[in-house]
């Protein structure tokens, strides 16, 4: 038997929700670091503050799981 095409594997084994949350929503300052976000504040500020003043290492703190803020909590620009 020939290998099943993207389609008929998709359809014999449907996607489950695993409840992946992103690591920067686990933190602490979560609720810190979205608000900041939203007023206009940097990634690459909110990186450094969680390096900086917060005590998570460059690899904890990176730029990767910082831009998640981005893609899941774009900004919108009004007018």
């Amino acid at each position: 038997m020939g290998k099943a095409s993207l389609t008929d594997f998709a359809e014999q084994h449907p996607r489950q929700k695993t409840g992946y949350r992103a690591w920067i929503e686990t933190i602490p300052e979560w609720p810190e670091v979205l608000n900041g976000w939203q007023s206009g504040i940097s990634q690459s500020q909110i990186q450094k503050w969680l390096i900086n003043e917060c005590g998570y290492t460059p690899a904890e703190a990176t730029r990767t799981r910082i831009a998640h803020l981005s893609k899941k909590y774009p900004r919108t620009t009004d007018g």
